[in-house]
């Protein structure tokens, strides 16, 4: 992970600019992140852990996953990496357990993975009825 992050920033931009200092909402927070081996997800992991969530990863491919969790893990934040396929109701229940047996609570989900049936925006007035 990258040692310049915005959040070790934001203190000495928001006096400059005279605004209060920003309240950390995420720290203590027990967060789901789905998709979270590896684009978007990851990020999304690694900036919530620098502010100190508690994740709870959750991916399809595990050995990603769990490289993506001890990288969160070295730079000092907490997470665990769940096996678990976003479009499978009961392996997203299990998951959600896991976050509660870990954490005991869930305060955010955070829904990155998933499938789009759609390619085109202009396709989801057409595939609407798919939605519904």
């Amino acid at each position: 992970m990258n040692d310049l992050r915005i959040s070790n920033l934001a203190p000495q931009l928001t006096s400059a600019m005279g605004m209060p200092p920003m309240k950390n909402h995420v720290l203590g927070k027990s967060i789901i992140v789905t998709g979270a081996a590896t684009g978007f997800g990851k990020l999304i992991a690694e900036k919530a852990s620098t502010m100190g969530a508690k994740l709870t990863c959750i991916d399809i491919n595990q050995a990603v996953l769990e490289k993506t969790v001890a990288e969160i893990g070295e730079a000092g934040g907490q997470a665990q990496a769940v096996i678990a396929d976003v479009t499978n109701l009961s392996e997203m229940k299990a998951a959600a357990g896991c976050a509660l047996e870990a954490f005991g609570r869930i305060d955010v989900m955070v829904n990155n993975a998933g499938t789009m049936p759609l390619g085109l925006y202009a396709d989801h007035e057409i595939g609407a009825e798919k939605w519904s």
